[in-house]
């Protein structure tokens, strides 16, 4: 009696499967040791040696910097989504709704005078100042 193909395939499904299950355990070890920091980092052609104290960890490639330039809530640091986005009056500082309604009803409770939506709204040149 041989292998028929849904047997073998069967045998390919629980082999890529305890292969995952392998990575996935070998990258929380890898973490694991990462988080207590790493005793030295050595770059040598196109090899980055990360030492840890249990052992060194080998990764193809150079490290470098990513420089992303994401917008964040100045307050709570969230980045925007389709459902929370930011908003800015000078393309360099950005508010979510969630942290802005905190901080009027902020302070409306403590007795601060705050303007009503008419009054921000016809007015075309709000001094937020004057409140």
């Amino acid at each position: 009696m041989g292998l028929n193909i849904s047997d073998i395939q069967k045998k390919k499904v629980k082999a890529e499967e305890e292969n995952k299950k392998n990575e996935e355990k070998e990258i929380q070890e890898l973490d694991k040791e990462l988080e207590s920091g790493a005793e030295d980092i050595e770059i040598k052609g196109n090899t980055t040696t990360i030492k840890t104290k249990k052992r060194d960890i080998e990764l193809n490639g150079i490290p470098t910097e990513v420089n992303l330039d994401i917008n964040r809530c100045i307050f709570c640091g969230h980045t925007g989504t389709e459902r929370n986005p930011l908003f800015t009056i000078d393309n360099e500082h950005y508010i979510c709704k969630p942290c802005l309604i905190y901080g009027f009803r902020t302070m409306l409770l403590n007795g601060i005078k705050m303007p009503s939506i008419e009054e921000m709204s016809t007015n075309e040149k709000f001094d937020a100042y004057q409140y």
